[in-house]
């Protein structure tokens, strides 16, 4: 576990430079200029396949020539990681177009499948790596559904190399990136440090405290995905007044749920911990894949 979570921290770190914040520009695009979300989709799609072939070849290489002994969890987790960030590309499309069935539609496919995934291989005994490989096929399922919803539902996608349209995407979405990047390092360095100056046993005791707390932020990150779109569209429309509502209300409703999470977890973490990483543990098949 210790070795999958230090791979999925280091995937998630190089999987940033290949989305460049143009999540963000995609949402604002579709939600501005709806008519026009199709070929910034196919811009967007055309920058982001080299920039994550190369992500994935430097962090593989990077891999093979420091930690060989993890090479093919970080191999595995990095192609499922690097395909599941291309799906948030048509996420975002979807979202900006206030298309929010097709979201859903399109990521539950994908979950269903990794669900599938875990539960054959955790009934057939299968290693790490083997389940692994069902999350990478989980992953190419969601992105390959979401490419045949834009297409029936919005319009054609495809590839199209413009290099000053890339380049006025760059600039529109760097400053998102940036953020992105500073909110990831400071969630995820700390896993890297204690990977290379502790034990992976350490990272998975780690880790598991940080998953209480994503699972925890389920109640936020629809309220994201709601109102960004709406918001986008008051600052076009210049109603400041509406905006500031909306501000205020988003600020308090989501403080009141992150008091909550940090009451309900913080009593039932003694609980819910050994449950959950106990029957893990229980159903996996050696010490290795522990």
């Amino acid at each position: 576990m210790g070795e999958y979570f230090f791979a999925a921290a280091v995937s998630a770190m190089f999987a940033m430079p290949a989305e460049l914040g143009t999540s963000k520009y995609l949402v604002r695009t579709a939600s501005e200029r709806p008519a026009d979300a199709g070929d910034a989709l196919s811009r967007v799609v055309t920058l982001r396949l080299p920039l994550a072939a190369l992500s994935f070849a430097v962090l593989v290489g990077l891999t093979a020539l420091l930690r060989p002994d993890i090479l093919l969890v970080m191999t595995l987790t990095a192609a499922y990681t690097l395909i599941g960030d291309l799906y948030y590309s048509f996420g975002a499309t979807f979202v900006g177009l206030r298309r929010m069935k097709l979201r859903f539609a399109t990521a539950a496919v994908g979950h269903v499948a990794l669900l599938g995934a875990v539960v054959v291989g955790v009934r057939t005994g299968g290693t790490l790596p083997q389940i692994l490989t069902g999350y990478v096929g989980a992953n190419l399922i969601a992105v390959a559904a979401a490419v045949l919803a834009m297409r029936v539902r919005v319009g054609h996608v495809g590839l199209r190399w413009d290099p000053e349209g890339v380049l006025s995407i760059v600039r529109e979405s760097w400053p998102f990136f940036l953020l992105a990047v500073l909110g990831l390092v400071q969630f995820k360095v700390d896993t890297v440090m204690i990977f290379f100056l502790g034990s992976a046993t350490g990272v998975a005791n780690y880790e598991s405290a940080y998953k209480l707390l994503e699972v925890s932020r389920i109640a936020v990150r629809p309220l994201n995905l709601i109102f960004f779109p709406i918001a986008t569209r008051l600052v076009v429309g210049e109603d400041w007044g509406a905006l500031r509502r909306l501000v205020r209300r988003l600020v308090l409703g989501v403080g009141g749920l992150g008091l909550l999470a940090t009451l309900v977890v913080t009593a039932a973490a003694g609980f819910i911990v050994p449950l959950i990483w106990g029957c893990l543990l229980y159903t996996s098949p050696s010490p290795r894949d522990r």
